[in-house]
């Protein structure tokens, strides 16, 4: 759950779905009742991937988010 004072950001992943990002996003975004968005450094990512006909869903807090750097 996404509290009132919490910003949020989504995140979409697909593979092998037809429909366009700015679609699935005005789609998603269209049930949202927090206003407070924030792409940079959101408290909430909500995070969406989509494969063929299959769907995940999960809501990510900071601190939650596995960053990986690959050495070269």
């Amino acid at each position: 759950q996404i509290e009132e004072n919490e910003s949020w950001k989504l995140d979409i992943g697909k593979r092998a779905y037809e429909m366009k990002n700015s679609e699935l996003i005005k789609e998603l975004t269209s049930v949202m009742t927090k206003p407070k968005v924030d792409m940079k450094n959101p408290d909430v990512i909500i995070n969406i991937e989509i494969f063929k006909e299959k769907t995940a869903l999960s809501l990510l807090r900071k601190g939650e988010l596995l960053k990986v750097s690959k050495q070269v």
